[in-house]
């Protein structure tokens, strides 16, 4: 998952309470397999990049007058899209849509250096 955003906050001190958001970019693999009887007859996969929007907050502190910490939340959006897989081969194959609903909640701790 990779984000393109913005940030806005309130510093005071050595402290900064933010809020972010803007556009996020994520990369989905999927695979179906079709079994008869317990055996398989077939498999296909399919991938897509999907985009979406992200929000998020946080707080910043300078722990040094070089580096900062910070804390993060943030939350990624993707909506739905439909794969289509043909599971079996040939000219009566068995086409078979899926459909990946994506969304992401993440936790973020990190470390800045300031230059």
């Amino acid at each position: 998952m990779a984000t393109i955003r913005g940030r806005a906050g309130y510093a005071w001190d050595r402290f900064l309470v933010y809020g972010t958001g803007g556009v996020a970019f994520a990369r989905v693999n999927t695979h179906a397999d079709e079994y008869f009887l317990g055996s398989l007859i077939g498999s296909d996969s399919a991938s897509a990049t999907h985009t979406g929007w992200t929000l998020g907050a946080g707080v910043e502190a300078m722990v040094t007058e070089k580096v900062s910490v910070k804390l993060e939340y943030l939350y990624a959006d993707f909506g739905k899209k439909d794969y289509n897989y043909d599971l079996i081969s040939g000219p009566t194959g068995d086409e078979t849509i899926g459909t990946a609903d994506l969304s992401v909640n993440s936790i973020k701790l990190g470390v800045n250096f300031h230059f």
